[in-house]
């Protein structure tokens, strides 16, 4: 004979399972699924709504049961943010209250769909802590009995203690509370902070560069054969760098020593013949005048072979790009190939974008902070500062001021990050020194 089971037990036992599954939630989010989906076990319902306070607040539908997500601009849920606030907003708020259809204004009655159920039971969630942060409506065909409301007593408190739980803002409202108490001593403090004088400053792109390098240029225009040097190779004064293609060159030159060599025998073949004719004088004379002319080809055409190899004017070491890039390159004459540079002696070229720019003289303090150690930082002086901007290579205008190392010198070819420092200050001018500069170019004051 099978046992019977006394219904209010049954009921017991489900209400102290979902309480169960309302402890075990590990977040917010979680908890409320439990609202919306096992709160359906105790109190049979078509529908739960689950609400909650705004930053502002004002309710909002945040969950609901068969509804993987709320949207807030559809108009089932624009209503039923118009019923929670009503809920909200009456005497019996914080209290289990069973209500139809016709209960409510006639604003929210009107709206009232078939698909809504006629009895809605509101459950309102509060905490020891926070009181009341949102509530809970069921929807149901039939109506509820004071077991229903018994039932649902019980689960709002559970659900409230259960949500305060995990409710870790709480502490913070505490700070905040602090700050409302004493805002006066903030306030004084922060205009306080606000106009404490510093030193400004700027951050952009630096990259170390040669001191006094000696600029390597094409003597003539031509096409560059050979580089006889790598990027950053030491060499000395008359090492060769880079030749060009000699064969137009050395063909001039054959050319011109031929025409010499004609000129030369012509001479002497008047000269010879001036010594027993006395009209022939006249042709010796032109006929030097022409191998002279003669000479000088030669003399220029071998200049200009000469001048296809290029060699170092000084010690350093040889900064160019990379030797691709120039093999075989048609070139100008004074087009800058390479530079030989001292790499004992360095400077930092720092790029200051026209919207970063300040008021900077020679003499201002740089510090220098190298991509190779973030951590370490090198000490430099102003040493030149340009008047106008001149466009980057990024097709961007910026400042190019120039900085001296006044201790241990940066390694040619680093780049890194200098700070710029200026005058004296409030901290809110350097904090809105660019906000303002971008308000005046767009209001024009």
């Amino acid at each position: 004979m099978s046992e019977v089971i006394d219904p209010r037990l049954q009921a017991l036992s489900v209400l102290l399972q979902v309480e169960q599954e309302a402890r075990r939630a590990e977040t917010q989010q979680n908890l409320s699924y439990v609202f919306v989906n096992d709160t359906r076990n105790v109190l049979p319902s078509q529908q739960v709504v689950f609400w909650m306070h705004n930053e502002l607040g004002k309710p909002r539908v945040t969950r609901a049961s068969h509804v993987s997500e709320v949207d807030p601009n559809a108009p089932m849920v624009r209503w039923l943010d118009r019923l929670a606030t009503w809920c909200a907003a009456q005497e019996w708020r914080g209290k289990v209250h069973a209500f139809t259809r016709a209960d409510t204004p006639a604003d929210i009655s009107s709206e009232w769909g078939e698909t809504v159920a006629a009895y809605v039971l509101h459950v309102p969630l509060s905490g020891p802590r926070s009181g009341m942060f949102g509530g809970l409506l069921l929807m149901s065909e039939k109506p509820w009995v004071e077991g229903h409301l018994a039932l649902a007593s019980l689960l709002s408190d559970s659900y409230g203690h259960a949500w305060q739980a995990l409710d870790v803002p709480a502490s913070r409202k505490v700070v905040v509370q602090h700050i409302k108490r004493n805002w006066r001593k903030y306030a004084a403090a922060f205009v306080v902070l606000c106009l404490l004088p510093i030193r400004q400053y700027v951050l952009t792109a630096a990259e170390v560069v040669p001191a006094n390098p000696s600029t390597v240029a094409a003597p003539l225009p031509g096409v560059i054969r050979d580089i006889a040097v790598v990027p950053n190779q030491q060499v000395k004064a008359g090492d060769l760098l880079f030749t060009f293609e000699d064969t137009e060159l050395s063909n001039r030159l054959a050319v011109a020593q031929r025409a010499f060599e004609v000129a030369q025998a012509e001479y002497l073949k008047n000269a010879q013949e001036s010594f027993g004719c006395e009209s022939c004088r006249g042709r010796v004379a032109q006929s030097l005048a022409v191998m002279e002319r003669e000479k000088a080809q030669v003399d220029w055409a071998t200049a200009q072979l000469a001048q296809g190899q290029v060699r170092a004017p000084r010690d350093g070491i040889v900064v160019f790009s990379d030797v691709s890039e120039w093999q075989g390159r048609p070139v100008r004459v004074g087009e800058r190939i390479m530079v030989i540079a001292d790499q004992n002696k360095t400077r930092l070229r720092i790029v200051v974008p026209i919207g970063d720019a300040m008021a900077t003289e020679a003499g201002g303090e740089v510090v220098f902070y190298p991509n190779v150690s973030p951590l370490s930082s090198l000490d430099a002086v102003v040493t030149r500062s340009a008047y106008e901007p001149s466009l980057q290579p990024d097709r961007s205008m910026a400042y190019v001021l120039h900085a001296g190392f006044t201790s241990e010198a940066g390694r040619l070819g680093w780049r890194g990050t200098a700070k710029i420092y200026g005058g004296r200050a409030p901290l809110i001018y350097q904090m809105l020194r660019k906000p303002l500069s971008r308000l005046r170019q767009m209001v024009g004051i």
